[in-house]
């Protein structure tokens, strides 16, 4: 695109997005923030965090929204009943229109059963940053969920609704975890999961 505006690559440099130099809170604050959440990420159970988007209502040529939400619900249970872990459904983004408010596809996802939580309130993004430190894997459909998770250590499953998500996994040689959320199903997302 630039070269196409007339600029030479010798004045253009790719740069990794600022987000993996973001810094999280520390660990003490991040587990005093919410005490259920502390709680929950306390469990000696290993923990998946999911970021889930509502892509069908920002994008309506997106006819897949109820196949990718369905593969999100089946690598939760898949998560819970073979691995005997917890799943938290994170909102990476709360609007400012409903279409864009991630809650509004985990309220659909998350049964609330005691395996389940799903966070609901706005997270400050230094607390975010360091709760996605504290999971064991994420499943990421915001990019920069997937940025905070992967600065964190912490091994990410990218679902990409926009090219920018596949361009960040290339870049760090990722590419066999990222799945484009238009051939997002049940056996695909709990096959990469496994």
């Amino acid at each position: 695109e630039l070269a196409a505006c007339g600029l030479s690559r010798e004045r253009v440099q790719l740069m990794p997005d600022v987000a993996f130099a973001f810094r999280g809170a520390p660990p003490a604050e991040a587990a005093a923030w919410r005490p259920d959440l502390r709680s929950f990420i306390e469990s000696r159970c290993p923990l998946l965090g999911i970021t889930a988007i509502n892509w069908g209502a920002q994008n309506p040529t997106f006819q897949h929204q109820e196949a990718y939400e369905s593969a999100c619900a089946a690598a939760a249970r898949y998560f819970i009943e073979k691995i005997h872990g917890r799943v938290i459904f994170f909102p990476q983004v709360w609007g400012p229109f409903e279409a864009q408010d991630d809650r509004v596809s985990a309220r659909r996802l998350a049964d609330l059963k005691s395996e389940v939580l799903l966070v609901d309130d706005p997270v400050p993004p230094r607390i975010l940053k360091s709760l996605y430190g504290r999971l064991d894997i994420l499943i990421g459909s915001r990019m920069h969920s997937n940025i905070f998770a992967l600065s964190e250590g912490v091994p990410v499953l990218a679902i990409g609704y926009q090219p920018k998500t596949a361009g960040i996994i290339r870049m760090m040689g990722l590419s066999e975890w990222m799945i484009p959320i238009q051939e997002t199903s049940a056996e695909t997302l709990t096959q990469k999961l496994d």
